[in-house]
Protein backbone atom coordinates (compact mmCIF):
# COMPACT_ATOMS: atom_id res chain seq x y z
CA UNK A 1 0.00 0.00 0.00
CA UNK A 2 0.92 3.72 -0.74
CA UNK A 3 0.16 6.10 1.65
CA UNK A 4 -1.81 9.58 0.46
CA UNK A 5 0.99 11.30 1.11
CA UNK A 6 3.72 9.12 -0.56
CA UNK A 7 1.95 9.86 -3.91
CA UNK A 8 1.21 13.46 -3.36
CA UNK A 9 4.88 13.91 -2.53
CA UNK A 10 5.56 11.72 -5.82
CA UNK A 11 2.90 14.13 -8.01
CA UNK A 12 4.88 17.22 -6.41
CA UNK A 13 8.49 15.45 -7.31
CA UNK A 14 7.04 14.91 -10.56
CA UNK A 15 5.92 18.89 -11.24
CA UNK A 16 9.47 20.08 -10.09
CA UNK A 17 11.69 17.69 -11.99
CA UNK A 18 9.10 19.14 -15.25
CA UNK A 19 9.68 22.76 -14.38
CA UNK A 20 12.93 22.24 -13.79
CA UNK A 21 13.82 20.23 -16.94
CA UNK A 22 17.21 20.89 -18.85
CA UNK A 23 17.59 20.68 -22.66
CA UNK A 24 17.33 23.54 -25.39
CA UNK A 25 13.20 23.08 -25.43
CA UNK A 26 12.83 24.11 -21.70
CA UNK A 27 15.24 26.46 -22.10
CA UNK A 28 13.52 28.24 -24.83
CA UNK A 29 10.02 28.16 -23.67
CA UNK A 30 11.43 29.64 -20.45
CA UNK A 31 13.25 32.26 -22.29
CA UNK A 32 9.93 33.43 -24.37
CA UNK A 33 8.06 32.92 -21.20
CA UNK A 34 5.96 30.43 -22.29
CA UNK A 35 7.16 28.31 -18.69
CA UNK A 36 8.69 29.16 -15.58
CA UNK A 37 10.19 27.45 -13.04
CA UNK A 38 8.49 26.84 -10.04
CA UNK A 39 9.62 27.88 -6.20
CA UNK A 40 7.89 24.66 -4.68
CA UNK A 41 4.90 22.55 -4.30
CA UNK A 42 3.02 23.15 -1.20
CA UNK A 43 1.14 20.29 -0.13
CA UNK A 44 -1.88 20.21 2.50
CA UNK A 45 -3.14 17.16 4.36
CA UNK A 46 -6.95 17.52 5.61
CA UNK A 47 -8.89 16.06 7.82
CA UNK A 48 -12.34 16.23 5.98
CA UNK A 49 -13.50 16.79 2.58
CA UNK A 50 -16.99 16.10 0.32
CA UNK A 51 -16.89 12.72 -1.42
CA UNK A 52 -19.43 14.07 -3.82
CA UNK A 53 -18.14 17.40 -5.38
CA UNK A 54 -14.60 16.43 -3.89
CA UNK A 55 -12.72 20.01 -2.23
CA UNK A 56 -11.20 19.49 0.71
CA UNK A 57 -12.44 20.72 4.03
CA UNK A 58 -11.59 23.10 7.06
CA UNK A 59 -7.73 23.56 7.88
CA UNK A 60 -5.03 21.60 6.68
CA UNK A 61 -3.65 18.97 9.34
CA UNK A 62 -0.40 18.80 7.75
CA UNK A 63 1.35 21.17 5.45
CA UNK A 64 4.90 19.72 3.73
CA UNK A 65 6.83 21.47 0.64
CA UNK A 66 8.38 20.15 -1.97
CA UNK A 67 11.91 21.50 -3.65
CA UNK A 68 14.94 20.63 -4.34
CA UNK A 69 15.78 19.00 -1.33
CA UNK A 70 12.78 16.55 -1.09
CA UNK A 71 9.44 16.44 0.55
CA UNK A 72 9.83 17.97 4.23
CA UNK A 73 7.43 18.95 6.56
CA UNK A 74 6.46 22.82 7.27
CA UNK A 75 5.08 24.80 9.82
CA UNK A 76 2.85 26.78 7.91
CA UNK A 77 2.35 27.55 4.33
CA UNK A 78 3.35 31.10 2.39
CA UNK A 79 1.67 32.90 0.20
CA UNK A 80 0.48 31.37 -3.62
CA UNK A 81 2.07 32.97 -6.27
CA UNK A 82 -1.13 34.17 -7.83
CA UNK A 83 0.93 36.58 -10.30
CA UNK A 84 -0.15 34.62 -13.84
CA UNK A 85 -2.05 31.67 -14.95
CA UNK A 86 0.42 28.82 -14.28
CA UNK A 87 1.66 29.79 -10.36
CA UNK A 88 5.48 29.44 -9.34
CA UNK A 89 3.91 28.25 -5.84
CA UNK A 90 1.56 24.79 -7.05
CA UNK A 91 -0.35 23.21 -4.51
CA UNK A 92 -1.71 19.61 -4.01
CA UNK A 93 -4.09 18.90 -1.43
CA UNK A 94 -5.89 15.74 -0.17
CA UNK A 95 -7.59 13.95 2.35
CA UNK A 96 -7.82 10.24 2.75
CA UNK A 97 -10.64 8.63 4.05
CA UNK A 98 -9.71 6.56 7.79
CA UNK A 99 -9.02 3.16 5.53
CA UNK A 100 -6.14 4.81 3.32
CA UNK A 101 -7.94 3.32 0.68
CA UNK A 102 -9.52 6.13 -0.97
CA UNK A 103 -8.58 10.20 -1.02
CA UNK A 104 -10.30 13.63 -2.41
CA UNK A 105 -7.04 14.90 -4.17
CA UNK A 106 -6.66 18.04 -5.86
CA UNK A 107 -4.49 20.32 -7.90
CA UNK A 108 -3.93 23.65 -8.35
CA UNK A 109 -1.75 25.16 -10.71
CA UNK A 110 -2.38 28.92 -11.05
CA UNK A 111 -5.42 31.15 -11.30
CA UNK A 112 -8.31 28.94 -13.29
CA UNK A 113 -5.98 25.87 -13.37
CA UNK A 114 -7.10 23.11 -11.59
CA UNK A 115 -8.91 19.91 -10.78
CA UNK A 116 -10.05 17.49 -7.98
CA UNK A 117 -11.03 13.41 -8.06
CA UNK A 118 -11.23 10.97 -5.85
CA UNK A 119 -8.88 8.09 -6.22
CA UNK A 120 -9.31 4.67 -5.00
CA UNK A 121 -6.03 2.22 -4.18
CA UNK A 122 -5.72 -0.56 -6.54
CA UNK A 123 -4.26 -3.96 -4.83
CA UNK A 124 -1.16 -3.51 -6.46
CA UNK A 125 -0.59 -0.06 -4.84
CA UNK A 126 -1.35 2.12 -7.48
CA UNK A 127 -3.93 5.20 -7.33
CA UNK A 128 -6.35 5.37 -9.52
CA UNK A 129 -9.38 8.24 -10.48
CA UNK A 130 -12.70 7.16 -9.42
CA UNK A 131 -14.18 9.71 -9.96
CA UNK A 132 -13.00 13.05 -11.77
CA UNK A 133 -14.90 15.28 -9.95
CA UNK A 134 -14.07 18.88 -11.36
CA UNK A 135 -12.21 21.11 -13.79
CA UNK A 136 -11.55 24.75 -14.26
Amino acid sequence: MTAPIEHAGTQAKREWDYSHSRGLPSWFLRTIGATRRIKCVWIDEYSEGDWNTAPCRGKPIRIWRYEAKGLMRADERSELDHSAIASRTPMISFCADAAAERMIYQEWHGVRAEHGSILVQKGNGQWATEKCAWIS
